[in-house]
């Protein structure tokens, strides 16, 4: 270490600079010696001595050009590696490394492109985790949070987009008398049966222990009688998964939290009527 420090300090940006100024010290003893030796004898004492030391020399300069263009050749898979470990730490994209070197760059390579794919996957894994809900599949409420706010920022100019809060009323019932796995099981149907409904923009998200919030791009009054119709038809299958649904359109301006104000509003008024599902409608 205390080697690399100090050839660290001559050569600061340049690694092939530092491999050749060792190469050339251990390579070039030989020369070194005719030259001390050439000196000691005089150069006027043997012009053929003059001459061999001046081819040495000339050699030693054709090889050096050689050689430093060769080692910032062999160095190109460092190169590329550090290129790769930026690349994916500064814009998370995964390397293309050559992986067919059978040497100790190729062996570089080969695990630079494994471990960071690993550790992409790792990441990938975490940030799925982090939004979504381990039960159903759904996002969780910090996902939701996120979603929302891009699907709204994403709304083009009149579009449409509606928020629907659904609470499933017999959770307890259900987990009282047939038992928590029973219950969700439960939970996981209603997210199943749902995503049928969802388009490749909507999203399906678990807030609590038995309501959920949905973004659905299309217009609120097309959507109540869908979702009516659907929830008519999950209660006809099992009596027990009793949902109240709420209905909100988003209006341009609005904030993401009133909007979802407006949908809960409306979903506790479907519960107290026993409506089934109800649609609030801006102030």
């Amino acid at each position: 270490m205390k080697l690399y420090a100090a050839m660290s300090r001559l050569f600061r940006r340049s690694y092939a600079l530092k491999l050749f100024a060792v190469a050339f010290v251990g390579t070039h003893i030989p020369l070194l010696a005719l030259l001390g030796w050439s000196l000691w004898r005089g150069w006027d004492s043997d012009p053929l001595l003059v001459q061999v030391a001046m081819l040495c020399l000339a050699a030693t300069l054709a090889g050096t050009a050689l050689t430093l263009y060769l080692l910032h050749g062999l160095l190109a898979p460092v190169r590329a590696s550090a290129a790769a470990l930026d690349a994916f730490d500064t814009h998370a994209v995964l390397p293309q490394l050559p992986e067919d070197g059978h040497d100790d760059a190729g062996l570089l390579m080969r695990g630079l492109n494994r471990s960071l794919r690993r550790i992409d996957d790792g990441i990938r894994e975490l940030e799925w985790i982090a939004r979504h809900d381990a039960l159903t599949g759904a996002l969780n409420r910090h996902g939701g949070n996120v979603q929302l706010t891009a699907s709204i920022a994403a709304l083009a100019e009149g579009a449409a987009f509606t928020v629907a809060v659904l609470d499933m009323d017999a959770l307890k019932q259900i987990n009282d008398q047939h038992g928590h796995d029973a219950g969700d099981r439960a939970l996981v149907r209603i997210v199943q049966e749902l995503k049928p409904l969802l388009g490749p923009k909507d999203w399906i998200c678990r807030q609590g222990g038995d309501e959920f919030l949905v973004g659905l791009h299309d217009d609120v009054q097309a959507l109540e009688g869908r979702l009516a119709e659907w929830a008519a038809a999950l209660v006809a299958s099992d009596p027990l998964l009793r949902l109240s649904i709420g209905l909100a359109g988003y209006v341009p301006g609005e904030h993401a939290h009133a909007l979802c104000r407006r949908a809960d509003t409306a979903m506790y008024r479907a519960k107290r009527s026993g409506a089934g599902i109800s649609m609030e409608l801006p102030a």
